[in-house]
């Protein structure tokens, strides 16, 4: 990772560049490597964690595009805490239940 100075070339450059991935961060440019996932397949658990993963998504999504439910939400969810956030964690203590 290497951080770059602001008025730099790259200071008007933004993703990817090639193999690098330009970021900016309030007063920062960083420069890192792009991602390599290689070859390797998901392992069957992988696969099911990333499963789950979407369905507690899509429930999350469901309650933030509905008003009244949001408002529920944001009820129970503690300390300033996105309402979105707040029913990913819930959807998971529902299937711990199960």
């Amino acid at each position: 990772m290497g951080i770059v100075q602001k008025g730099s070339l790259l200071s008007c450059v933004r993703g990817r560049v090639g193999d690098l991935i330009v970021k900016h961060y309030k007063d920062k440019i960083v420069v890192t490597q792009a991602p390599n996932f290689g070859p390797d397949k998901p392992t069957k658990l992988q696969k099911l964690y990333r499963s789950e993963f979407s369905k507690a998504v899509a429930y999350a999504q469901a309650i933030t595009r509905n008003r009244e439910k949001k408002k529920a939400y944001a009820k129970k969810a503690k300390n300033g805490q996105r309402v979105y956030n707040y029913a990913i964690q819930e959807y998971y203590r529902n299937q711990k239940k199960k």
